[in-house]
């Protein structure tokens, strides 16, 4: 259970299949999933932070709206209520650019 809030610790999730069960390799991946939600929602104006104290994502706007998510499915559905759209974590365009690849724009 959370300290800080009284959450209870959520079960392991899918997403940390194949990681070690050694608690730095855990936190490692942790660090790297909230760093990749991160740069995916700062297309869309907002912010991720994982600040590993808690469990869960923070989510932030410019406008100072907040909301928590404690599954990887809740991020999207929370990002997408606070910036009015929808967000496709596995658009074809975001994932070229998020590996770094050049998209011509005929292509897109």
């Amino acid at each position: 259970m959370c300290g800080m809030c009284g959450v209870p610790a959520p079960p392991g999730l899918w997403s940390d299949a194949g990681i070690p069960d050694d608690p730095r390799d855990r936190l490692r991946a942790r660090i790297r999933r909230a760093d990749l939600i991160d740069r995916i929602v700062r297309r869309h104006g907002l912010r991720a932070l994982d600040r590993l104290v808690a469990p869960g994502l923070a989510l932030s706007s410019p406008t100072g709206g907040h909301a928590v998510a404690h599954e990887l499915a809740a991020v999207w559905v929370e990002a997408e209520r606070m910036c009015g759209r929808r967000i496709d974590p596995l658009d074809a365009g975001l994932l070229d650019t998020l590996a770094g690849r050049q998209v011509d724009a005929g292509e897109q």
